[in-house]
């Protein structure tokens, strides 16, 4: 018998809302390509990006934590 594996994955966009009663996600720039031009030399940029969430954002990131105090 062969494994199955189903990809439950989506994406997830900036203010979009999850569940109700939790903070939407935010995906943002926590360092600009602009900002980064002041500590390197020229033609040197970057970006690092920010995303911050709830654990259950979309699909169960924690899970079995989430449900089971003792899972993984």
């Amino acid at each position: 018998m062969s494994k199955k594996y189903v990809d439950l994955s989506h994406t997830i966009r900036s203010g979009e809302l999850t569940y109700k009663g939790l903070p939407a996600p935010i995906i943002c720039d926590f360092f600009s390509r602009e900002e980064s031009r002041a500590f390197y030399e020229n033609g040197t940029t970057f970006q690092i990006g920010k995303i911050e969430m709830v654990g259950n954002t979309g699909t169960y990131i924690d899970c079995p934590f989430h449900r089971y105090e003792d899972g993984d």
